[in-house]
């Protein structure tokens, strides 16, 4: 099997691994790497449905964590990055990169959807009232009521609703005509917008203790240490995406999720469970998750992280304005990524990734774009 010299510091390595000294390797080469060995050579490591003792964790998974938790350090606001991840095999590590991305939302004082919510609700106005017949975006208030989106004279500064339930027309007498009845009517300014949310999205701000976020679960999760700003442990979030396989809590891909975790001697939690994933609809989430591109979707996540090159491909196209961090394993079919990637290079340079690896692994490689 050839071998060469690194390009990036000189030590030897093999063409299509990644360099052991600094981590270096060719975007082209790391979709040629030939899943077959490392599958051979990485097979005692590989990852099982299990739970982690907080002070045990391997190796791969203290490293996935780490990316997401130091992903926005020294940002650079206005150039978007792409960070594409190569494993051996199919694995958890995509919702572990974004557990660490969680986390650190956690510590930050203005994580959560209140502030520019109300301008979220006019954006999810304006999509329904460019058609109304065949959009289904409804909004819901603090009882859960149903509500849809209503025209107004001035809707800069107010969002006008009717009941959902309400229709234009009515029959009478074997006859359709026009509804007599008017609307019930609401209407959502500024200061009042958390009561109101979308149908499907989780609440703003909790109002009941049973519903807030467990602390000390989240102090569980391996090398993060900063301090839990309380609030976002009551309110939800949307600046994350994770784009995964399969959507249902029963699906092989969700159950891979929720069967690992951590654990110390007072109690254990589900990665699942750590994300928000299928939180009720009362509850906090401070993550968003899909598995197929949904045109009704109106958020700018600040980073969207895929898992599989086909949702690594649909973010790539969807989430222009995003931060993406991808992972494929080698033994998918990367013809179609490969070629997106060779397309796009020209627009960005490369991005060093080596800071976001404490632990290197020879088999699990990586390359990194930035936006010129």
């Amino acid at each position: 099997m050839p071998y060469n010299n690194c390009p990036k510091c000189g030590t030897i390595k093999h063409q299509l691994m990644a360099c052991r000294n600094c981590g270096h390797t060719n975007s082209k080469d790391i979709f040629e790497l030939s899943s077959t060995t490392v599958r051979v050579q990485l097979i005692k490591n590989k990852p099982e449905n299990k739970y982690w003792s907080v002070g045990q964790v391997p190796k791969w998974v203290s490293d996935m964590i780490h990316i997401g938790y130091t992903w926005h350090s020294d940002r650079t606001p206005w150039k978007r990055r792409i960070f594409i991840i190569s494993m051996p095999f199919k694995s958890p590590a995509a919702p572990l990169v974004a557990l660490g991305a969680l986390r650190k939302d956690l510590e930050k004082p203005n994580a959560n959807n209140i502030d520019g919510h109300f301008d979220l609700l006019k954006r999810a106005r304006d999509i329904y009232l460019e058609d109304p017949n065949n959009s289904q975006i409804l909004v819901k208030d603090k009882n859960n009521k149903k509500w849809k989106f209503f025209k107004a004279i001035n809707q800069e500064n107010q969002i006008v609703v009717i009941d959902a339930k309400y229709k234009n027309e009515t029959k009478k007498n074997g006859r359709i005509i026009d509804n007599p009845n008017g609307p019930e009517i609401r209407t959502i300014m500024k200061d009042y917008a958390k009561y109101w949310r979308l149908n499907g999205e989780p609440v703003i701000e909790t109002v009941k203790t049973d519903n807030k976020l467990n602390i000390d679960k989240y102090l569980l999760v391996p090398n993060c240490h900063g301090e839990i700003f309380d609030k976002n442990l009551i309110c939800s979030y949307n600046s994350l995406l994770l784009f995964g396989e399969s959507e249902g809590l029963n699906t092989k891909y969700m159950q891979e999720i929720f069967n690992v975790g951590f654990y110390n001697d007072n109690f254990d939690v589900s990665l699942g469970n750590l994300l928000t994933l299928h939180a009720k609809t009362n509850n906090v989430r401070r993550i968003s998750y899909c598995n197929q591109i949904n045109n009704n979707q109106i958020s700018n996540y600040k980073l969207v992280i895929a898992d599989g090159s086909k949702a690594i491909l649909d973010s790539l196209e969807q989430f222009k304005d995003s931060d993406l961090i991808g992972f494929y394993s080698r033994d998918e079919d990367l013809a179609l990524l490969a070629n997106k990637i060779e397309e796009i290079k020209r627009y960005y340079t490369s991005l060093d990734t080596s800071r976001y690896f404490t632990n290197r692994n020879p088999f699990i490689t990586n390359f990194g774009l930035q936006r010129r």
